[in-house]
């Protein structure tokens, strides 16, 4: 229905005062119909709309607000929470929704923190035990021979003698 009567009002941007209204009636609408059902992307894209036409529209801006809390953008929430408290300071309904953001972000840092400490600290214990034993190196021991290695090349030398080239 909404969208019908969207589709019938002039596109382009230099209409009058009433058709403004209307279209940010209308996208406001539209806008609260993807929120009850759940479509928070396309209200939000509907708030955006509104907020184009009118910049502080405070319905808009508390809509797209609840949308950013909703799809967990968290920061985006809080600032247009802020911005309705600060067309209307009287918004209580505003007013908790920062509330509920900034605690959001307060619970979502302390995961990140945590996840990331446990993160490392496994990657290091994993880099501690799967480092492999360090080999000798071969260079270093190079032209030294154990008694075992010139016996081995004696012998070598006597079959070596014993072979006969034809």
């Amino acid at each position: 229905m909404y969208t019908k009567c969207k589709n019938l009002l002039p596109n382009n941007a230099d209409t009058n005062e009433e058709v403004k209204k209307l279209k940010v009636a209308t996208h406001s609408n539209i806008a609260l119909c993807h929120q009850k059902s759940n479509d928070h992307f396309e209200a939000k894209v509907e708030c955006n709309a509104v907020r184009a036409l009118e910049a502080n529209n405070v319905k808009a801006l508390y809509r797209r607000g609840q949308c950013n809390l909703i799809i967990n953008e968290l920061e985006d929430a809080l600032e247009d929470f802020q911005k309705v408290i600060q067309l209307e300071p009287g918004n209580k309904a505003a007013a908790n929704h920062v509330v509920i953001c900034r605690q959001k972000i307060k619970e979502t840092k302390t995961k990140e923190k945590k996840l990331y400490a446990n993160m490392f600290t496994k990657l290091a214990a994993n880099d501690k035990e799967t480092e492999p034993p360090r080999e000798t190196d071969v260079l270093s021991k190079c032209g030294e021979w154990s008694e075992e290695d010139a016996k081995r090349e004696a012998d070598l030398l006597l079959e070596r003698d014993n072979i006969i080239m034809i």
